[in-house]
């Protein structure tokens, strides 16, 4: 399993290392035998510590960010969507201007058209954009009107596909990253809007993507 080194014992590390090459640079020579420091060295690498490598005795160690949660339908749209008609301030729905003033300008009207399924995760750690969309699908991206249906499945903030805790749920749309979370103090769904990798994504959020 891997380990983060950091602090005293970094510190206490790489002065060990860098005593080992002041030693092999003293003008008399290194006071040892340099082969068997060679081999020990060696052995540090692989790990082996005790002359058994710890990669052998650990469990797998999972590295993805991502761990799967279920799946959410969203349409059959029957009627045209507007976005710009659909995101406004209103009872139960309140929009950040970064999403008002860089999304809504370039959105169009979605015409009617068939169910979509969109499969969501949960980050089991905390990630950036670029980690989390390394372990999606190439056409992951979603658009507005997948939004709005599953805001619209949870009025008042109802249990459903959309987290309701007050943590992030994440979409990326046209190259930004846009998040929905429930503000129970408010009693809306607030919807914002990043640029990639401006930031970490807390572990325990969940990320939607399209099939």
């Amino acid at each position: 399993m891997a380990s983060k080194v950091a602090g005293e014992l970094y510190e206490s590390i790489t002065g060990q290392l860098f005593e080992v090459g002041r030693q092999l640079r003293q003008p008399n020579g290194y006071p040892f035998n340099p082969n068997q420091l060679k081999q020990a060295l060696q052995k540090v690498i692989e790990g082996k510590f005790d002359g058994t490598s710890t990669a052998t005795q650990s469990k797998p160690v999972e590295h993805g960010v991502l761990k799967a949660h279920g799946s959410a339908t969203v349409g059959p749209l029957k009627k045209k969507f507007d976005p710009k008609e659909f995101f406004q301030n209103r009872t139960g729905l309140y929009l950040w201007d970064s999403f008002s003033n860089r999304i809504l300008p370039n959105t169009t009207v979605q015409k009617p058209t068939g169910k979509v399924k969109l499969t969501s995760f949960d980050l089991t750690r905390n990630a950036y954009d670029c980690e989390i969309k390394a372990e999606l699908s190439a056409k992951h991206e979603v658009e507005l009107w997948h939004i709005g249906k599953l805001i619209e499945g949870q009025p008042d903030g109802k249990d459903g596909p959309l987290l309701n805790n007050g943590y992030a749920n994440i979409f990326y749309v046209g190259g930004l990253v846009v998040f929905v979370y429930w503000h129970a103090g408010s009693a809306k769904w607030h919807v914002r809007d990043w640029r990639l990798d401006v930031g970490f994504w807390d572990a325990g959020r969940r990320v939607f993507s399209r099939n």
